[in-house]
């Protein structure tokens, strides 16, 4: 009669208890390993010439995918070693193939976040894309887990891709949109209150303030506006919080109808990813105006707009972002500026 080693059965069923944990605990390492690697080496100047960056579609999209395959093929790999041969093989469900790529980016996410909050609103931008493209890595894996050399094929095509192709996409010219954004906002005033509202902006209070999630995200707040000269070749500075501010050059001045100006440097220093780019390449803010348009009431309604280009490779849904975030802030500011008015009549 063969007796059994205790040793051993407590050994099994300790491996037994901790499988899930060891499932999850690789999915953690190689989603991190993986991701952070990416990040690490498209970063800009990281190859020299090489012109491997993030903003890239080939980035965007293929890294999350690649993360999604890796998460999804721990998960798999470690589900089929088994010590008995003659078990039955568990398949991935595909529940698992969806969801547990997201676990792979959220944990890539929160580790960029460990090291900068200013990527918090790469996250918000890129959410649209990042988790679907994790999902289809899943989903990709699912469909042909019964052959295991074909997941390995994918494995090592989807690791290697972002690599390979994104000097490929980088031979294409990046195009140059211009994207005008343009808000608005009634205010119960006269032309002439809300005009000395305009040009110079006094120290805005910390309760004038309000919540605003881009501010949370690291867009800094206004704090105030200075004017050398009210008229034509004045030049008026916007400053906001963390040392940013616009230098605006007036171009066009029709006292309480009219302030047009153009912007000819900004501090950008001190921006969170991705407006960090704002450098003349990439993204830059070049125009603004203000204009009054009064009714028949005596109130008035403000326009505020703006001026601001994109050179990336994917420019129709980054000027979707980038417009969102412009006609915010403008918002804001039209907000304040319409409080204090109001408060003047």
């Amino acid at each position: 009669m063969t007796q059994t080693d205790p040793n051993s059965d407590k050994l099994a069923s300790v491996f037994r208890f901790f499988t899930p944990f060891r499932t999850y605990a690789l999915t953690v390492v190689l989603a991190l390993a993986y991701g952070y690697f990416c990040v690490v080496f498209f970063s800009d100047g990281f190859l020299g010439n090489m012109d491997l960056e993030t903003f890239s579609w080939t980035f965007v999209f293929l890294v999350p995918y690649a993360i999604g395959i890796v998460s999804v093929s721990s998960n798999y790999f470690t589900k089929r070693w088994r010590k008995d041969e003659s078990l039955p093989l568990k398949e991935i469900s595909i529940w698992e193939a969806i969801f547990i790529p997201w676990l792979g980016v959220a944990l890539v996410t929160l580790g960029a976040l460990a090291i900068t909050l200013g990527f918090l609103l790469c996250f918000v931008i890129s959410v649209p894309i990042v988790f679907p493209a994790a999902s289809f890595g899943g989903l990709s894996v699912w469909l042909i887990q019964k052959n295991q050399k074909f997941v390995a094929i994918l494995i090592a095509c989807a690791i290697f891709a972002p690599f390979g192709l994104t000097p490929v996409e980088a031979q294409f010219e990046k195009e140059r949109q211009t994207v005008h954004s343009l808000t608005s906002i009634h205010i119960n005033a006269n032309a002439e209150t809300v005009w000395s509202e305009i040009g110079r902006v006094d120290v805005i209070e910390e309760e004038e303030h309000r919540f605003n999630w881009t501010h949370w995200v690291g867009i800094p707040r206004p704090v105030e506006a200075t004017l050398t000269e009210p008229e034509v070749g004045g030049v008026r500075i916007g400053h906001f919080e963390n040392g940013l501010k616009f230098e605006e050059e007036i171009v066009e001045w029709e006292e309480n109808v009219l302030m047009r100006f153009r912007i000819s440097e900004a501090s950008d220093t001190l921006l969170p990813a991705p407006l960090d780019v704002m450098d003349g390449e990439t993204f830059d803010v070049v125009a603004g105006m203000y204009q009054i348009e009064p009714l028949d009431d005596g109130t008035v309604i403000l326009h505020f707009s703006s001026e601001h280009y994109l050179q990336t490779r994917f420019n129709r849904y980054g000027a979707r972002w980038t417009d969102y975030l412009m006609r915010n802030l403008q918002d804001y500011i039209l907000e304040i500026i319409k409080e204090r008015a109001e408060l003047v009549e």
